[in-house]
């Protein structure tokens, strides 16, 4: 079935499937296939399954959260803006020493920023997280 007829399927309800019955779960496994490019006939599983393959199954973006009071990094070398910040860990497995570096104490929270190349330069990347194998566009 195509994303067209599908679509149309959909929206002018001959879809056999009451969609405000169905499974939460499964309309979500829908939703990424339905907003990209899929190539023709195939299943959202199958989709996932490719992007997966192409962009890895795991995150290449640290990501971490942390509350008041943790100890974070602001490198002025690596960071995309005076906001980016990254984990002790992400600063320990990093290049960041004879950078212009800040270590601070969080007033509000934060999360990690290494392996995000909209808010890190990938020069500045820990070991761990190596950023996007390629960029995914939706």
């Amino acid at each position: 079935q195509t994303l067209e007829a599908f679509t149309h399927a959909l929206l002018s309800g001959e879809y056999e499937k009451d969609i405000r019955s169905s499974d939460p779960i499964d309309i979500m496994q829908w939703i990424p296939w339905m907003i990209t490019s899929p190539a023709e006939n195939e299943t959202p599983d199958e989709y996932v399954e490719r992007v997966q393959l192409c962009y890895g199954a795991k995150s290449n973006v640290c990501g971490r959260i942390w509350g008041k009071g943790y100890v974070a990094y602001r490198c002025r070398t690596c960071g995309m803006s005076p906001c980016s910040a990254i984990c002790h860990e992400c600063f320990e497995k990093g290049a960041h020493r004879n950078h212009n570096f800040l270590m601070y104490r969080s007033v509000a929270g934060g999360c990690c920023d290494c392996g995000d190349p909209g808010a890190w330069k990938s020069s500045g990347f820990c070991t761990l997280h190596t950023g996007p194998a390629m960029p995914f566009h939706i």
